[in-house]
């Protein structure tokens, strides 16, 4: 069912930000992973070559405590301007919103910053996922139906 949204009632604090915050750094080390095969290899995955993520495992725990500390401020200001956001636009409700602008602002970021390409993989990856993760259980509490909205008239002249 369509709902129609007011601007009378901001969302409530709903969402995963702090989840997203703890796990900012085994994901941005599965990014930086990918990101670094990415970009020394031009040859098809084999399974043989999957052993270059068990290191990356093993320093798992350690990136927890760092990827939160850079992870906490991002993630609670993107997460509550794209509850804000939604509540003002409904295609901003999306996963596919929030995915697609928590992977911009990762790689435009570090673009800018002239990284290399693993490292702008990582932090897109790692912004797409941690919104996504943000997003996940998000609730706008706006509940009037459509009912009195007219339905487009398709096929008229």
């Amino acid at each position: 069912m369509m709902t129609r949204h007011s601007y009378s009632n901001p969302p409530r604090m709903t969402g995963h930000p702090l989840v997203a915050t703890m796990l900012a750094g085994p994901i941005f080390m599965t990014g930086l992973g990918i990101g670094a095969f990415m970009a020394a290899s031009r040859e098809i995955i084999a399974p043989d070559d999957a052993a270059i993520f068990l290191p990356l495992l093993a320093f798992s725990p350690f990136t927890i405590l760092f990827g939160a500390l850079l992870a906490v401020l991002p993630n609670l200001i993107g997460s509550g301007l794209m509850r804000w956001l939604g509540h003002r636009n409904v295609a901003m409700q999306l996963p596919v919103a929030w995915a697609l602008a928590g992977g911009l602002i990762g790689g435009t970021v570090t673009a800018a910053a002239a990284a290399e390409t693993a490292m702008i993989v990582a932090m897109s990856f790692t912004g797409t996922v941690c919104a996504l993760i943000c997003r996940y259980g998000v609730v706008w509490d706006d509940d009037a139906p459509l009912s009195d909205v007219p339905s487009p008239a398709i096929g008229t002249a």
